[in-house]
């Protein structure tokens, strides 16, 4: 499945958006561990990476971006095009993943 934040594709490919389906939407929602969230809070301070928390963020996107690309693929889906990822606190220990993009059919 073609999925771009653009929406239009590089001079380079011979695709053209034939027909717009529709938005389509997937969320993962993620926990944080407890005991390690003032380790992590004193490195955002900090200016310092918190390792962890990266990387659970990027399994959460990539989560949620299969779950996109799946719900697009059922609508008869070639392709998403202007994918935006948004997040947010929905709790103290725990964070929401949105991605949401149009689907389209391409016309090569």
């Amino acid at each position: 499945m073609l999925s771009t934040t653009n929406e239009i594709f590089s001079a380079s490919e011979s695709q053209t958006v034939r027909n717009t389906l529709g938005v389509v939407s997937a969320v993962a929602v993620v926990g944080k561990k407890i005991n390690s969230d003032a380790g992590h809070g004193l490195n955002a301070l900090l200016g310092k990476d918190s390792r962890r928390n990266s990387d659970v963020i990027e399994n959460a996107i990539s989560i949620a971006t299969k779950k996109l690309e799946k719900k697009a693929k059922e609508m008869g889906a070639d392709a998403i095009i202007g994918i935006s990822v948004v997040t947010s606190n929905m709790m103290n220990h725990a964070a929401e993943i949105i991605v949401y993009g149009t689907a389209v059919t391409l016309e090569y």
